[in-house]
Formats: structure tokens, C-alpha cells, sequence
């Protein structure tokens, strides 16, 4: 009874689409009048009378805006329908639809953005961070929700949103979860291996895709995901399918999804192991199996070699002049034909163009009330002392006597010229008055961020080998002396030997000190709150089973592949070959890209030692 009366339902929607798509096509027009209500031109737009639509949404509290272009499905038995849309965020990264858009049902994963993943659910009796203390509560793996909110255990075993919204209770069960919905639906995440994301040995299970959805009733919808040659651990949503009750029906509704390749595939290293995408979603199928309407074009829509019956299609144009990215720039309704379509919603993106050349000329700025020391001084430097995002003039005393600084206000306009006005001197204190014995002259004095907050803070390491520190309050003065804390072995002074370097190896947004040798990486990792960890070894970054050394010439640090990891990079003269950073020390194989145009000089002073690795175009690479 239910499904007849579905199937009428679809039929009249079926008619309705036919319909509708009839007047769409190019006809004789009855009304020539260019103000009749027909052709007259409405304003669109934030000024029209439908505005921006309910799919647009401003993100006060970012800045950002969402924009969101839905699925049309039928409805399924008792209301249980799936939600499907092309998501647009101008804050979204990169994924199977070009920049700034998602898509798929939801899922639960780690979380990234605090570290990268360890892979601990909890107490196994380890020392996971290296501190000296087993079992701490920052050394479990922290996740996420399906709208990407981060959750929190409670005692009883479930989890919540830490800010709650949706109302979504969680709960892990073995390898898989279990989500309820204010509702009553229960959602089933990772049941199955292939809706899991994980590494190649399976065991590390950074993503649970959404499986099946139940409502009160007993309705189901069912997910079922791909994956391809070349994506490296990715999957892809392949197929929704839904009808009254449990599965297996004798009809059910289908969306099928098809992909096809991009030239811009990505590697994404923050869940500790690649994941890459290399495919995007061209098409999106809507039909029914198990009854085939005359209205409908037949075929073996969703490809399981069984007849069905088209409801709608939508086709996802992308722009292609762009081989560093992918932009969707249209989306077409096509009808139960599969021919008739509806006019695409189209996008346009604003692109940054830089000059090819780049260059300071005409572009120099003048100052007012200019301090009297000049950074060619090696007592003065510049540093960021008030928080407020701009550097300011730090001056130091050769025989200790104060510290002063100059506060940059910023960039003052009139007309068509630019000046940066400066502060008067003020001078820099700190409570016990030992800052201002330290000068910028000194080796082994330097500027160095030691707490993670974004601004230097001033660095002594006396001939003892320890590390003292004056962190920056960011109101203009030092903090009391610090001693560096640390675990066995004091980290080496990454100031002034060439084998150091300073670097987030876990994504942390702390900054940790990495010492190259013909073993591998030593590491100590800060831990926070002028903490660092044991010495940490690693097999570090290596080509042809050499480690690549922090004192060779070419080596730098910097992100080749665009997740806002450091990897491992070094300079030849016929191109570049990097080790992508995998978390916590470890990296990748070596990659190489060639230099298509021009050899580059090697030895003392050539191109190789000279040349530095810097984002030009804008693309975050």
C-alpha cells in the first residue's frame, strides 16, 4: 500500500519534471510586452526580493558564507529520505569536488587540527608523548562528529558534542559506532572495512564512514563507498539506495555516483599515512529498480547489470585551465529522459593573479617619528612585542643597560601616499631585571618562539649547554627568567649548529627541535608550558637510503603537497626531491619533481645554496 502510493507519487512528480522541462525548452514567445512580468529584468542578489535564497548562509563569527545546492530525492517510506547536497564554504580546503566544496552523507574521524593522530583509544600503559608520564589524558585521540564537531566521553562510555548543537549521542562499539539522533534514527558508522578509512595494514582507522541509517519504523537507507586505482586510501560515497523496511527489497530507490579523473590530485598526510584524491564527482544518478515507468529512460543506471529506471541526473562541470586546481563552476538538472535539462547553476571564483615579475620599485614607504637605530645594526631586530600582528623595533644594549623598543602604529594614508608611523621609544623590562644583560650580538642570545603563542620570545643558552628563556607578554616587557624543561638530554641549541632545526613535527602548532645525524632524526618535542620531551629517535627522511642531513646544502623544510605539514626538501640542480612528513618524525619516500627550464648551479655561491623555496602564485604551495 505504501509503495503504490509512491509510486503515484513519483509518477506526478515525473509528469510535473516533464512538464516543467517542456516550458524550458526555446518556444515562441506569446507576450512580446519588455515590461510584461515575464521578461521584465528583476534585480537579483542581496538587494532582490528572494535575496540569496535559504541555501546561502553568512558565517558571522569566520567571515566566511555557505552555500548549499540539494538533491532532490523521492521521498522514502515514512519520511526516511535521504540528505544529499553539494556543500560550498569558502573556508573548505580541497576535496572530490574542487575548493571549498563537500559532499556525502557525514562521518566520524580523528581530530587533526590539535595533532596528529596517535592512534590511542585509551590507557595501554605507554608513555605515547615522550613526557615521562603514562596514561595522560592528552595522549588519547581526540574525534570528531558528523558536523565536525569535536565530542567528549562521558562516563557512562557515550560521547557529546563539547558544544552541543545537533543532540547527537555517540558510542564506540569495538571498530565500528553508533550514533542516535533526537529522533530516534540510528545512524551506523564503519560496520564494514570498505566504509572504513584507513592505512594499508587496516589498523589504523582514521575515518568511519556513515553505513546505514534506521529510523523508528524500521526504514533503512544503505551507503556504499569505493575506492580507485592511484587514490591512495581514499574512498569515495558510490551509491545510496533506500525502500520501506529492511533491505533486500524488490524496489528501492538508488543514487549513483560516477567519478572521473583530475590532474590535480592531492596528498593529504595529517591522519599520519597519504591519503590521496585523485578523482572528482562528474555525475549523480537518481533512480528506481524494480518498477520501470514509461515516462522514464531505462538502463542500468547504478551498474549492478539489473534494469532501471532514470528519475533525474545531475552533471558537475569543472573548470580546467587550472592544473594546481579544481573549481566547479556548473551544475545541470537533466530530466527522466536524460536529455531535456533544466538552465545549470553556474559559479565564478575570484582568482589571485600576481605579476609574473616581482618587483619593489615605486612601491617603497616612508616613515614618520623613525627610530634612531636601523636594522643594519646587529643590537637592533624586529619582533612583534604588543600582539597586535605588526613588527616592532626591538633595540638591545651591547653592555646591558636597557632593552628599547619602537612600536610600529601601522600604515597612515593621505592621498595617494603611504607612511609608517612608529611610537617614541619605550623601554622593555622584566621583573627579576636579567633581560636586560642580554644583547642581540651575543651567539648565544637569540629570538625564537618557545611557547607556541605566535611571537618570539628572547633565548639564552650560556656555555652550561641549559636554555633559559624570557617569554614575550606581548604588552611590551620580558616574563621572569625560565629554565627549559626536558625529559633526559638537553635538545641542542638549534641557533648555531646547521644540523638543527626548529619545525611542528606533529601538527601541534608548537614548535619542536629536530637534530639530523647518518642514523637518522633526533627529536624533542614541545610538549607545552616550557616542557619538551625525551630525545625521540627516528629513521627520518632518507633518498637512496641516505639521510638527508640538515647541514647539506639545498636542504630546507618547507610544504610541498599542501597539507601545512613541513616536509623534508632538498634542491638539485635538475629539480627538487622531498620526503612528505607523516607526524611524530616519520616521513615518506622520496618524491621528485624536475625543473623543466634550467639547471641550476651547484657549489659554493650557486643557485642551489642560494635558491629558497617560497609560495609565489598563491596556491598554498
Amino acid at each position: 500500500m505504501i509503495l503504490n502510493r509512491a509510486l503515484k507519487i513519483f509518477l506526478l512528480i515525473i509528469a510535473m519534471l516533464t512538464l516543467l522541462l517542456g516550458v524550458a525548452s526555446p518556444l515562441p514567445a506569446e507576450n512580446k510586452n519588455a515590461v510584461s512580468p515575464n521578461t521584465i529584468s528583476l534585480p537579483s542578489g542581496p538587494g532582490s526580493i528572494e535575496g540569496l535564497g535559504e541555501s546561502f548562509q553568512p558565517m558571522l563569527n569566520t567571515g566566511t558564507a555557505k552555500y548549499a545546492v540539494k538533491i532532490a530525492l523521492p521521498p522514502g517510506a515514512g519520511g526516511h529520505t535521504p540528505k544529499l547536497s553539494l556543500n560550498y564554504e569558502s573556508g573548505h580546503g580541497d576535496g572530490p569536488i574542487g575548493i571549498g566544496w563537500k559532499f556525502g552523507p557525514g562521518c566520524i574521524s580523528r581530530q587533526t587540527d590539535k595533532g596528529i593522530p596517535r592512534y590511542v583509544d585509551g590507557p595501554n600503559g605507554l608513555d605515547d608523548d615522550f613526557d615521562g608520564e603514562i596514561d595522560e589524558p592528552d595522549e588519547v585521540d581526540r574525534f570528531l562528529g558528523i558536523e565536525d564537531e569535536e565530542l567528549v566521553p562521558l562516563a557512562d562510555g557515550t560521547y557529546r558534542a563539547r558544544i552541543e548543537g545537533t543532540f547527537v549521542r555517540y558510542q564506540r562499539v569495538g571498530d565500528h559506532w553508533i550514533a542516535h539522533l533526537k529522533d530516534g534514527t540510528r545512524l551506523d558508522f564503519g560496520f564494514s572495512p570498505g566504509a572504513r578509512v584507513t592505512d594499508k595494514t587496516g589498523k589504523k582507522i582514521f575515518k568511519w564512514l556513515l553505513e546505514r541509517s534506521t529510523d523508528t519504523n524500521g526504514n533503512v537507507i544503505q551507503f556504499f563507498y569505493t575506492n580507485f586505482g592511484g587514490s591512495d586510501n581514499q574512498k569515495y560515497l558510490k551509491e545510496v539506495r533506500y525502500g520501506p523496511g529492511q533491505p533486500p527489497w524488490s524496489v528501492f530507490y538508488f543514487v549513483h555516483m560516477t567519478y572521473e579523473d583530475r590532474l590535480d590530485w592531492r596528498k593529504d598526510y595529517r591522519s599520519g599515512f597519504l591519503i590521496k584524491t585523485a578523482k572528482r564527482l562528474k555525475q549523480i544518478d537518481i533512480g528506481i529498480q524494480g518498477i520501470l515507468p514509461d515516462q522514464c529512460a531505462q538502463g542500468d543506471w547504478n551498474k549492478d547489470e539489473i534494469p532501471d529506471a532514470l528519475i533525474r541526473r545531475y552533471v558537475l562541470s569543472y573548470d580546467d585551465r587550472f592544473p594546481h586546481a579544481t573549481f566547479l563552476t556548473k551544475v545541470t538538472l537533466y530530466g527522466s529522459d536524460g536529455v531535456s535539462y533544466l538552465p545549470p547553476i553556474s559559479f565564478t571564483y575570484s582568482l589571485f593573479s600576481p605579476e609574473k615579475i616581482v618587483s619593489a620599485e615605486g612601491s617603497l614607504i616612508q616613515s614618520d617619528n623613525t627610530p634612531s637605530s636601523v636594522m643594519d645594526s646587529e643590537l637592533v631586530e624586529l619582533i612583534d612585542l604588543n600582539r597586535d600582528g605588526l613588527p616592532d623595533l626591538l633595540q638591545t644594549d651591547l653592555y646591558g643597560a636597557r632593552h628599547l623598543c619602537y612600536f610600529n602604529l601601522g600604515v597612515k594614508k593621505e592621498g595617494s601616499t603611504q607612511r609608517i608611523q612608529w611610537d617614541d621609544p619605550r623601554v622593555v623590562t622584566s621583573p627579576d631585571n636579567l633581560a636586560a644583560q642580554l644583547h642581540l650580538t651575543d651567539k648565544k642570545v637569540h629570538l625564537a618562539d618557545m611557547d607556541g603563542d605566535g611571537i618570539s620570545d628572547l633565548v639564552h643558552i650560556p656555555y652550561s649547554g641549559e636554555v633559559f628563556y624570557h617569554l614575550n607578554t606581548g604588552k611590551g616587557s620580558w616574563s621572569k627568567r625560565k629554565r627549559m624543561s626536558i625529559q633526559d638530554t638537553a635538545p641542542p641549541a638549534p641557533f648555531t649548529n646547521k644540523d638543527v632545526r626548529v619545525a611542528d613535527l606533529d601538527f601541534d602548532k608548537r614548535m619542536d627541535i629536530v637534530m639530523s645525524t647518518d642514523r637518522g632524526y633526533s627529536i624533542w618535542f614541545n610538549r607545552g608550558e616550557s616542557k619538551y620531551s625525551r630525545e625521540v629517535r627516528t629513521d627520518g627522511a632518507a633518498i637512496d637510503g641516505w639521510v638527508i642531513r640538515f647541514s647539506e646544502t639545498g636542504v630546507h623544510l618547507a610544504d610541498m603537497n599542501g597539507d601545512r605539514m613541513n616536509d623534508v626538501v632538498k634542491i638539485r640542480p635538475h629539480g627538487v626531491i622531498y620526503c612528505a612528513n607523516m607526524g611524530h618524525g616519520h616521513f615518506d619516500k622520496p618524491v621528485g619533481i624536475a625543473i623543466p627550464d634550467e639547471v641550476l648551479t651547484d657549489g659554493t655561491n650557486g643557485q642551489v645554496e642560494k635558491a629558497r623555496l617560497k609560495d609565489i602564485n598563491g596556491d598554498g604551495l
